[in-house]
């Protein structure tokens, strides 16, 4: 027994066309036109409705602890709120304590999200280059895990130098695995940091005032004179800055990739002036910037200066940010369940770009960067029939009280988006239906990731995906 949609638009990363789909155990088997049904089909009519791949978020954070609190969202709630935005795979992160085995840390997150409703993966997060640390890339690559993110901030935590990130990249590359790196120059944020404090700077705008534009473009462009020297495959994270943007712009023979967030696209740093807790909302890191960073990252994502459009889902409770001073604040902010509303409304519905470019950003190029290309993040026949159904005609209001996730606020509580989506397939099963998210916690599965290809890599890059027929 088949499952047939007709009628619908079919959207690719290569543009979009009129035809129907046949799904067979879990997985797309033919895309064509004027497909007939037999007697032991299922018809779905998609007429009036865009058909598109189901999103790939390749940067959350669920039931993420920081000391001795929990972001609001687990993987249940998480993965839930990830379905009824269209978002049918994320890849989370797996982050030892500072002399923990990072595959014990591992095997321990892979239990935390035995009840995930989407299909699911792993970055790992390294903070040296020891030895020890480069047998567990190895044995995390033999698992699937092939994303490896480091970061240059924290340096009372995290921070790895810039000879230790080499020594880092050199075995991702011989394992065939993306870097993802956290970039703002560490150092210079806690100089900052500490004379504001002794300034009598308290205030939650010092959050971004102690982490200017300028140190985040001089941390990606030490990452990118790295990757130019060893030619493994990197991604920087939740870009903020203009000057960061065109460093990786400009980087086009490069293997370097930027993401962004929604955050940075749609707030600015004048939601860290508003009052109390409300202002310490919005604390995330990098920090929102102001207006003109903002259209300077939606005019990367247009011309693909800018690859991919993630979260940094990580929100939590209000109570958990009233902090005397902004650098106690728990950092992160939800968006998981908003974030294809968003890029559609400012992208396709205000003339960015297409349908098929905002595929691109939210779906094939992160499922290519994350080795899930072409599993995940495609139309295409023996694809995973991972399917969004979307009514431009809809729309769509954010509310908290309506949102699946666990975080008792949001940004952009009380704005309504054009467009709905109606509908969401996980391997052919239907997951959401008409606002519901009927799949079962447990449901997800964990995927194993390929090693990266270079053709692939250069698809994202160019923005050039082969026709489907």
């Amino acid at each position: 027994m088949a499952l047939l949609i007709k009628g619908g638009t079919i959207v690719g990363p290569w543009g979009e066309m009129p035809a129907d789909l046949r799904i067979e155990n879990g997985r797309i088997q033919h895309l064509g036109f004027d497909l007939e049904p037999d007697y032991r089909d299922s018809v779905l009519d998609a007429t009036g409705l865009y058909v598109l791949p189901g999103m790939v978020d390749m940067h959350t954070h669920f039931y993420l602890r920081i000391g001795d609190i929990y972001s609001a969202d687990d993987f249940d709630s998480g993965t839930a709120a990830a379905l009824a935005g269209g978002t049918t795979t994320i890849v989370d992160f797996v982050t030892p304590d500072r002399g923990e085995d990072p595959i014990s840390a591992v095997r321990a997150r892979m239990n935390e999200a035995e009840n995930a409703r989407t299909d699911y993966s792993f970055h790992l997060c390294l903070m040296d280059d020891s030895d020890d640390t480069l047998d567990a890339m190895d044995e995390a690559a033999s698992m699937g895990i092939r994303g490896f993110k480091v970061f240059l901030a924290y340096p009372d935590r995290y921070m790895v130098s810039p000879a230790q990130l080499r020594r880092i990249m050199a075995r991702a590359r011989e394992l065939g695995a993306l870097v993802l790196v956290h970039a703002e120059d560490g150092p210079e944020v806690e100089r900052l940091r500490e004379e504001a404090l002794e300034q009598g700077h308290t205030g939650v705008i010092w959050h971004a005032r102690t982490r200017p534009s300028w140190q985040e473009g001089r941390a990606v462009r030490v990452v990118a004179d790295a990757v130019r020297d060893m030619r493994t495959p990197t991604v920087i994270v939740h870009v903020s800055a203009k000057e960061a943007a065109e460093i990786i712009s400009d980087s086009k023979e490069l293997p370097l990739f930027g993401e962004t967030c929604p955050q940075y696209l749609w707030l600015d740093e004048s939601r860290l002036m508003r009052p109390g807790v409300e202002a310490a909302a919005h604390v995330c890191s990098p920090p929102l910037r102001t207006e003109d960073h903002m259209k300077a990252l939606w005019g990367h994502l247009a011309s693909l200066g800018l690859h991919e459009v993630s979260t940094d889902h990580c929100p939590f409770e209000l109570a958990l940010r009233e902090a005397p001073d902004f650098t106690r604040i728990p950092g992160g902010l939800p968006g998981v369940e908003t974030r294809f509303g968003l890029l559609y409304w400012g992208g396709v519905y205000q003339g960015r770009f297409s349908m098929s470019h905002l595929v691109r950003l939210l779906s094939t190029n992160p499922a290519v960067l994350s080795g899930l290309y072409p599993k995940k993040g495609e139309i295409l026949p023996g694809s995973d029939a991972d399917l969004v159904f979307f009514d431009p005609h809809g729309f769509t209001p954010i509310s908290v009280d309506s949102l699946h996730g666990r975080s008792d606020h949001d940004p952009y509580d009380g704005l309504v988006l054009p467009g709905q989506i109606v509908g969401v397939l996980s391997r052919g099963e239907v997951v959401m239906d008409g606002g519901e998210v009927i799949a079962e916690p447990g449901r997800g599965r964990f995927i194993q990731r390929q090693p990266l290809s270079s053709g692939r890599l250069s698809m994202v890059k160019s923005g050039i995906y082969p026709w489907p027929l």
